[in-house]
Order: C-alpha cells, then sequence, then structure tokens
C-alpha cells in the first residue's frame, strides 16, 4: 500500500501584491526578511533563514478587474501565515518595534490577554468583533 505523503514544513508561501517595491519594503523592514532574489519587477523572493526563500511576492496586473479587492471573511484565499522567532523575549521585542512603527496588533494583543491576564476568551473575542472596521 502506498502511504500519503509526510511534508516536514511548509515550503514557502507566493502572495500576489498590488505594488511590488512596496511590499518588499514591508517585509525587509518591519519583518525583517531578507531579499534573496528577483524576476525582474514581477516577483521577489524573501527568506529568513537558509531556503532560497520563504516567501514570494508576485506582482499583479494592476489594470485586472479584481486589483483594488481586498481580503473580506468568507471568501477563499490566504487567512495569514506566520513566523516563529526564538523567544517570549524576541517576541516582546518585536511587538514593540512593530508598535514603534504605528503597526496595531488587535489578535496578537488580545491572545496576550487572554493567556496572561486572565481575560476570557469569549471577552476578547467580542472586543475584536466590536472594534471599528478599518482596512489594512
Amino acid at each position: 500500500m502506498v502511504e500519503h505523503p509526510r511534508p516536514r514544513r511548509l515550503g514557502h508561501v507566493v502572495l500576489n501584491v498590488r505594488d511590488l517595491a512596496a511590499s518588499v519594503r514591508f517585509y525587509t523592514e518591519i519583518v525583517g526578511l531578507e531579499v534573496s532574489d528577483y524576476i525582474e519587477d514581477q516577483m521577489a523572493f524573501l527568506r529568513c533563514g537558509h531556503d532560497h526563500h520563504d516567501l514570494a511576492l508576485a506582482q499583479i496586473d494592476t489594470n485586472a478587474a479584481e486589483s483594488g479587492n481586498t481580503y473580506r471573511p468568507g471568501r477563499p484565499g490566504l487567512e495569514h501565515f506566520s513566523y516563529e522567532l526564538a523567544s517570549l523575549a524576541e517576541i516582546e521585542e518585536a511587538a514593540r518595534f512593530l508598535q514603534s512603527r504605528g503597526i496595531e496588533m488587535p489578535i496578537t494583543q488580545a491572545v496576550c490577554r487572554v493567556l496572561f491576564e486572565n481575560v476570557a476568551p469569549r471577552d476578547a473575542v467580542q472586543a475584536l468583533l466590536s472594534r471599528d472596521a478599518k482596512a489594512e
């Protein structure tokens, strides 16, 4: 009997982006990834380790009918992905860095309140759901 594959880890993620240069700046200057390669002005490959890339960014046609649409819950597509940091201290330092850049992290803050401040999960979720909608 042939067995199904047993993946060891996620190899990489490819995101379609409206502005390749702005996306590269975000993932290098804010997230801390390193550019490993480009395919002209169409794709950028970024990494956090030794692999060629963990994340690829593909420039979409800005004239395409769907180019202005953003993620909407309930619609198929990537919800999120994450990078692992080495320790709680590194996570806290990353949070301070992001906050110093004006980047809000409501889900991260809600999880921390549940884990470290004894906030009930139901209350944390309700607080997230009651936030004003914001284009991100």
